[in-house]
């Protein structure tokens, strides 16, 4: 998903002309649709419907995915085969000021992965109990999506694509399997990929401090939007780069030492590094 919001922002910062959307060849885990099959489509049925029917179209796949992935979501939170559920143990260790990485540790079968911040950020989701918190944080990404979606629309209406539900629904189906794939496994990459589109918006708008703090607290929580560092120093986009470091300070440091304490902060970072 990162990587999708590096090329659409690589295109539209430099102008980049459109390209035909008949001529695309998407090539994704759904599979490959071939350009003639489009171009048969898209001359019957989608050149032909009105703004209210890309509409309906768009309210149609978003409620399909929601009601696929909730259904999946409550079936493996039964049976403990999300991530969500299975670092419900983490989360408990963490409130107990125990280490979180299991570093060989027999009774902790899978290490956490990320930093302590973001299992603070489950803290409250896991409260609510297995079923009821994996629940909740689906609603949660599920808004995520709209987040994302609504960010990217309005990168790519920058960059000179037709505004319309039409743009909304080609993007919903580019990403359908992303989001469909994080939505019933628990992970955290929407929430990171709401954070890197909302700076990504705010860096197009010029307020490059907040973008920065939007890409440095994405990258506390999961390290892959690293890479915008690179970005943003290639276009010498200097105050974003302060946001960042800022971002890293107050998320990764800041925050967590208020809520656990700043020696058991740095002993879960040490420990994670």
């Amino acid at each position: 998903m990162h990587f999708n919001l590096v090329a659409h922002w690589f295109v539209l910062d430099n102008q980049a002309e459109a390209i035909d959307p008949r001529i695309l060849r998407v090539t994704h885990n759904m599979g490959v649709l071939e350009s003639c099959w489009l171009n048969a489509l898209s001359k019957r049925y989608l050149d032909s419907m009105s703004d209210r029917g890309w509409k309906i179209l768009l309210v149609c796949i978003f409620a399909l995915m929601c009601a696929w992935t909730l259904e999946t979501v409550v079936y493996k939170s039964s049976q403990g085969k999300t991530a969500f559920v299975r670092w419900m143990a983490h989360t408990d260790r963490l409130l107990r000021h125990e280490m979180i990485y299991s570093r060989g540790d027999s009774n902790q079968p899978q290490e956490y992965p990320n930093l302590p911040t973001m299992a603070l950020v489950l803290v409250p989701f896991h409260a609510l109990g297995a079923l009821p918190g994996s629940v909740a944080w689906w609603a949660f990404k599920c808004a995520l999506v709209v987040v994302i979606l609504a960010a990217t629309w309005k990168m790519l209406a920058a960059g000179g694509v037709p505004p319309g539900y039409r743009t909304i629904v080609a993007l919903l189906a580019l990403s359908f399997n992303v989001f469909v794939l994080d939505l019933t496994h628990g992970n955290v990459n929407l929430l990171v990929g709401g954070l890197v589109a909302g700076g990504l918006v705010a860096l197009m708008y010029k307020r490059d401090f907040t973008s920065g703090l939007a890409i440095g607290s994405a990258i506390v929580l999961k390290v892959t939007p690293v890479l915008f560092v690179l970005y943003l120093a290639w276009k010498r986009r200097w105050r974003a780069l302060i946001g960042v470091a800022a971002g890293l300070l107050m998320v990764g440091w800041i925050l967590p030492g208020l809520l656990i304490g700043f020696h058991y902060t740095a002993m879960l970072t040490l420990e994670w590094y």
